[in-house]
């Protein structure tokens, strides 16, 4: 029998980011990105306009131009070259 009693979810779910569990999985995404996607590295271009964007306490979106199982470890990469963590959703 399952255990898991079934219960109304809450309305909305409160980002938990940590930046330290971040910092700490960089070399692992690294791995990961190379090991899956043979990524071996990505450029970034524009990063301190991101990062004087974000110490002004404005708002940041940046979307991928396309579709792929790299796009998460770019998008990882873009927040290293920042040095702020991001947020973001990735599909297929």
């Amino acid at each position: 029998m399952n255990p898991y009693r079934m219960a109304r979810p809450p309305r909305r779910w409160k980002p938990k980011l940590s930046p330290w569990v971040v910092r700490l999985t960089r070399r692992l995404r690294k791995w990961q990105g190379l090991k899956t996607c043979q990524l071996e590295g990505v450029e970034i271009q524009n990063a301190e306009i991101v990062r004087e964007q974000i110490r002004q306490g404005n708002g940041v979106l940046i979307t991928p131009n396309h579709s792929s199982h790299a796009d998460p470890f770019s998008m990882n990469a873009a927040a290293d070259a920042t040095g702020f963590p991001m947020y973001f959703m990735a599909t297929w």
